[in-house]
C-alpha cells in the first residue's frame, strides 16, 4: 500500500457472492473489507451483485448481461439495483 496516496472512495460493492451456502471464508472476507471501510469512512453499497454464470455466458458473446438471452429476469433486475445505487452514490443519477 503506498501511505503517500489520497484515494477517493465511491462505495464498495460485493461481487460474486453466493445466494446460499456462502462459504465462511467469504464470509470473512466481507467482514474484513466492512471493518476496513469503517475505519476509512467508505460506503459500503447495500446491494449485491450475486454469482451467476450469466456474466462470463455474456462477456463471450460481448454483451452486458442485460442485452443477454442467458440472463434470468431477477438476474438482470439485482445488476440493475447495483449500477442504479452505484451511479446515485456519485451523483451521476
Amino acid at each position: 500500500m503506498h501511505q503517500d496516496q489520497a484515494l477517493d472512495m465511491a462505495g464498495i460493492i460485493f461481487n460474486d457472492m453466493r445466494r446460499s451456502n456462502t462459504p465462511p471464508e467469504q464470509q470473512k472476507s466481507c467482514t474484513d473489507v466492512k471493518k476496513l471501510a469503517a475505519t476509512f469512512s467508505w460506503p459500503v453499497l447495500d446491494e449485491i451483485a450475486f454469482h451467476s454464470d450469466s456474466y462470463p455466458t455474456g462477456s463471450r458473446q460481448g454483451l452486458p448481461i442485460f442485452l443477454t438471452d442467458y440472463a434470468r429476469d431477477y438476474v438482470k433486475g439485482e445488476f440493475s439495483e447495483v449500477a442504479s445505487t452505484f451511479l446515485t452514490s456519485i451523483g451521476a443519477k
